[in-house]
């Protein structure tokens, strides 16, 4: 079973519910971002800062002014956000997201890449630029000492040391986000020997994000991270030619790369996790179910026989 993760539709903990032993469900911040128009921070209705360890709180839109801005990939930026004090934590469980507003009717979820174990003052969000894409734009034009405004926390699972065995994991671009927000998690915990399989697709090695910190983590963590990355392009420049290694290869995320990496289907004490671009999404687990539909996965990955143990980041 998979009762270990803990899914919270919507945001809403009154709505929390195990995950289906049988099917899964999507999850969405449509019921949070109702609840998100209008409202101010900096500091509550009671003019009082928020508890130091979670400047999240519900019902209560965190206003943080913009830091730094680093450019990682083409289109990719990384926004590091001041919290309300240094000592300040955001607030998010393991795996847990912010709800970014832009102008109250415009939202979407991001992942954070820094962690409220070891990070305090701010927070880092890996943003790619879209075209036509309102969020990812108004992102891409703030400027150091710009606010942006913010909701949370956004929980998706909760995740628990030693919950399972084996976490396979599939990420495409920015979709490695809440999977190294994971991976952080387990392997800063000593006392957590769950063994990690990513596999990670990207448009060309210039796109591979994060590259360098997983790399140093799977070096420092070898018997318990073990990743593999794959550049989808179609012909092989020199810039591809230096990137190809042992654990680097060239190609789509097909049923051989993912049968040699993760956990297969049923195996006792394994769930693999599933996150990237809706294309991807749709290529490896089938369409979107609509909210609280039940249905059986799809997909590249419902063809070779995985269904329940399979967790969608949608």
């Amino acid at each position: 079973t998979f009762g270990i993760f803990k899914i919270d539709y919507g945001g809403d903990s009154h709505r929390s519910q195990m995950l289906s032993a049988r099917f899964q469900r999507p999850v969405t911040a449509a019921a949070l971002a109702g609840t998100a128009i209008g409202g101010a921070y900096l500091l509550s209705q009671r003019k009082k800062l928020p508890p130091i360890e979670s400047a999240l709180q519900p019902d209560t839109t965190l206003t943080c002014p913009l830091l730094e801005i680093e450019s990682v990939a083409r289109d990719t930026s990384r926004f590091r956000f001041a919290l309300p004090t240094a000592g300040h934590a955001l607030g998010l469980q393991v795996a847990g997201h912010v709800l970014a507003l832009d102008g109250g009717n415009v939202y979407r979820e991001y992942t954070p890449i820094t962690s409220d174990a070891s990070d305090r003052g701010y927070f880092d969000l890996l943003v790619k630029l879209y075209p036509g894409g309102e969020l990812s734009s108004a992102f891409h034009r703030l400027r150091v000492g710009d606010t942006m405004d913010f909701r949370g926390p956004v929980t998706t699972l909760r995740y628990e040391a030693n919950s399972v065995g084996y976490l396979g994991m599939v990420a495409g671009g920015t979709g490695i986000t809440p999977m190294y927000q994971i991976i952080r998690a387990v392997l800063s915990d000593p006392t957590d020997i769950t063994r990690l399989r990513l596999l990670y697709a990207s448009n060309s090695a210039a796109d591979i994000l994060l590259k360098r910190e997983i790399d140093d983590l799977a070096a420092r963590h070898p018997d318990q991270l073990q990743v593999h990355y794959l550049i989808g392009v179609k012909e092989c420049t020199d810039e591809v030619e230096r990137a190809v290694g042992t654990n680097v290869s060239l190609g789509r995320v097909g049923s051989d790369i993912v049968a040699e990496l993760i956990p297969p289907p049923r195996t006792e004490g394994a769930a693999v996790l599933v996150c990237g671009p809706p294309g991807m999404m749709t290529y490896l687990c089938g369409p979107r179910p609509r909210t609280n539909e039940l249905v059986q996965l799809g997909g590249l990955l419902g063809e070779m026989g995985y269904n329940e143990q399979v967790i969608q980041f949608r």
